[in-house]
């Protein structure tokens, strides 16, 4: 059977979608994956589905499984009251039988060897519920380094690093000392590639937990921030 899964956009919303590809790949489907072209580098870790951009013909599929939330299951999703991944898997006719582990092949990205050493912070985002001080993150990624380098990952106009690729940037996830997150992108990645990162909390409906996560909920992040 051919299965197309259509997610187009957000980078942290396809990677938590790749364990259903996963799950009928296993099965012995042949498993397409539509979203924009922009995400299509993620696809060079994943050897269970292939990207394909949203001008496929659909017809071409035996099963479509359209699991985008915005627009139109956006409304649904907030009064529902579920999470995310409850929510996605509960659209799904077997989502009970679906794991929801990420899995990544290691990326091909030679990192310069600094990245070891270094705690790499990504302090911004585009949807999250909680808005916080973006200095107060950096300032806790410092506290955490405990004098090791610090590289911020964002924006360049902000007099952050950016990356050229998908794949790069899991690759400095996957080697950096530690890594800091707001609930973006980069904590869904760190939940493939580590065993351990520092998570912190955006809203119960959207945040995304993972066993692995060294959750920040004891710091407050829109004051002076230190250990407790």
């Amino acid at each position: 059977m051919r299965i197309l899964i259509i997610y187009h956009l957000r980078l942290g919303d396809i990677l938590r979608c790749l364990p259903i590809a996963e799950h009928f790949h296993n099965l012995g489907n042949e498993v397409v994956f539509e979203c924009n072209e922009e995400y299509h580098n993620l696809f060079e870790m994943v050897d269970y589905c292939l990207p394909c951009s949203p001008n496929v013909d659909r017809n071409l599929f035996d099963r479509v499984l359209n699991l985008q939330i915005w627009p139109n299951k956006y409304n649904d999703f907030r009064t529902s009251g579920k999470n995310w991944a409850d929510y996605i898997w509960g659209l799904i006719e077997e989502g009970k039988e679906i794991p929801r582990q990420i899995h990544l092949n290691t990326p091909a990205i030679c990192v310069p060897s600094i990245i070891q050493d270094s705690v790499l912070c990504f302090p911004l985002g585009y949807s999250q519920n909680i808005r916080y001080d973006t200095s107060k993150i950096i300032q806790l990624a410092h506290i955490i380094a405990n004098g090791n380098p610090v590289i911020c990952v964002g924006k360049k106009d902000l007099g952050m690093r950016e990356f050229d690729s998908i794949e790069t940037l899991c690759a400095y996830i996957k080697k950096a000392k530690q890594v800091v997150t707001i609930n973006s992108a980069p904590t869904v990645i760190c939940s493939a590639l580590r065993n351990s990162w520092f998570h912190i909390p955006d809203s119960e409906q959207d945040d995304f937990f993972h066993v692995n996560q060294k959750r920040l909920e004891q710091f407050d992040l829109t004051t002076k921030c230190g250990a407790t």
